[in-house]
């Protein structure tokens, strides 16, 4: 797995979501590699949505924003509005996290037809994401939603943990 081929099935993803299930646009900011085979330090955000990847590819999948544009973004899914991190919002959010993870995982099935996600794991300023041991490679691709920055980030190395 390289870091292009990740950067496109991240893009594939989120543009397909937007369009067909969201009915927003998003525009690409940046895709950019961040790390080959190094020591795995998440870009900081105030919310975060964690899907871990197992078996074939280790590693994770990020949703990251900052709390306006997490409330936005679920908003979107949800079909209204929030003005705080309610159990609705935090449901809506984790799940576009999801929607992101699965993508890539068919994306990415070819490649590695065992490939296995988690149910999403919500973090934030007040909840902190674990830390990552180990090596891995990793890429970031931020995004805007009608002035909401978000973005996508996935940490991973092949093999299997099992």
């Amino acid at each position: 797995m390289n870091h292009g081929e990740m950067l496109t099935a991240i893009w594939d993803t989120v543009q397909e979501i937007a369009m067909t299930m969201l009915m927003v646009e998003i525009a690409p900011v940046s895709p950019k590699s961040l790390t080959f085979n190094e020591p795995y330090v998440p870009s900081s955000a105030d919310t975060v949505a964690l899907i871990r990847m197992q078996s074939g590819l280790q590693g994770g999948i990020r949703l990251c924003s900052n709390r306006a544009s997490c409330l936005a973004l679920a908003g979107v899914l949800f079909g209204g509005s929030f003005d705080t991190l309610t159990e609705d919002a935090s449901d809506s959010y984790c799940e576009l996290a999801n929607m992101v993870a699965g993508g890539v995982q068919t994306i990415l099935s070819d490649q590695y037809d065992s490939l296995k996600i988690t149910p999403p794991e919500l973090f934030t300023r007040d909840h902190p994401e674990p830390g990552y041991p180990g090596y891995y490679h990793s890429v970031h691709y931020s995004f805007v939603m009608d002035g909401n920055p978000f973005f996508v980030e996935t940490f991973f190395k092949e093999g299997s943990e099992e």
